[in-house]
């Protein structure tokens, strides 16, 4: 093995090494502002629910829309939470390119396609005539 060959072959690992501690960075960014979000969410649920309860006690009319809100605030909660772990699970899934490919695709999306192209509605009024006034600029 050449020397240019261990120094390309060190530099690849490097560069994976690299990238792997970039996304564990990224990963615990990430981490962290989930767990923010869902001590928001829980607090504002739990928040909902206990009004609900003391306005329900306080008219027992209100029992069943205040079992009603709590199901729906729980469900709303749960999925708030729940669906930023799959969002962040579904990009982990990813497919990954590789800088050192051999043969690199030019494009793995077919080209953008531009929008049909809509004719004006036709005037079927003739210009009005302007009235008084300063002429416009011709170019």
């Amino acid at each position: 093995m050449s020397t240019y060959e261990r120094l390309k072959d060190l530099h690849r690992k490097m560069f994976v090494r690299g990238q792997e501690t970039a996304a564990k960075e990224v990963a615990a960014v990430e981490f962290a502002e989930q767990q923010g979000h869902a001590k928001v969410v829980l607090e504002a649920a739990a928040e909902t629910i206990t009004r609900a309860n003391e306005l329900a006690a306080e008219n027992p009319q209100l029992r069943q829309l205040a079992l009603d809100v709590e199901q729906a605030v729980r469900e709303g909660a749960a999925e708030a939470i729940t669906g930023g772990r799959q969002r962040a699970a579904g990009r982990e899934e990813a497919p990954e390119a590789s800088p050192f490919s051999d043969s690199s695709a030019s494009s793995t999306r077919g080209s953008l396609k531009s929008p049909a192209r809509k004719a004006l509605p036709k005037n079927s009024e003739p210009p009005k005539k302007r009235g008084p006034g300063r002429p416009r600029k011709e170019s």
